[in-house]
């Protein structure tokens, strides 16, 4: 009997519960079907696609979770590659990420916390 992980998808979005069950044991492949249903994977963000998109790819997948967040001109994360472990973070709406630290590169933040980051600056902009 063998064992197999499959790879479900979740919208970065802040505050989105929308998710996405695939089949698919590798992340790759999951994303490559996530985008037949309107998904968007941006700079190591996923976002969820709107309902018509869904619908015109299958009628039975999800689709009272989705949000359209792909589609959206508003926000959407900007990441370069900055110094060793570090990325250059911004936003579509011409937000930069400012250092919490003196010793930080000013607008890098760690790789690993690019998507939280980013999460925060959309939570705050739209909580204005």
């Amino acid at each position: 009997m063998t064992a197999s992980a499959f790879v479900r998808l979740y919208c970065d979005w802040p505050d989105c519960g929308a998710r996405i069950e695939t089949y698919k044991t590798r992340a790759a492949d999951a994303r490559k079907y996530a985008a037949g249903h309107g998904w968007k994977y941006v700079s190591g963000v996923d976002l969820c696609g709107s309902r018509e998109q869904a619908e015109q790819y299958t009628a039975s997948h999800d689709l009272h979770t989705l949000h359209g967040h792909a589609t959206r001109e508003d926000h959407g994360p900007v990441i370069k590659p900055g110094a060793k472990g570090y990325v250059k973070l911004s936003c579509r709406c011409g937000w930069v990420y400012t250092s919490s630290y003196s010793w930080e590169r000013p607008g890098e933040a760690t790789r690993t916390s690019a998507d939280y980051r980013w999460r925060a600056h959309v939570k705050e902009a739209l909580a204005s």
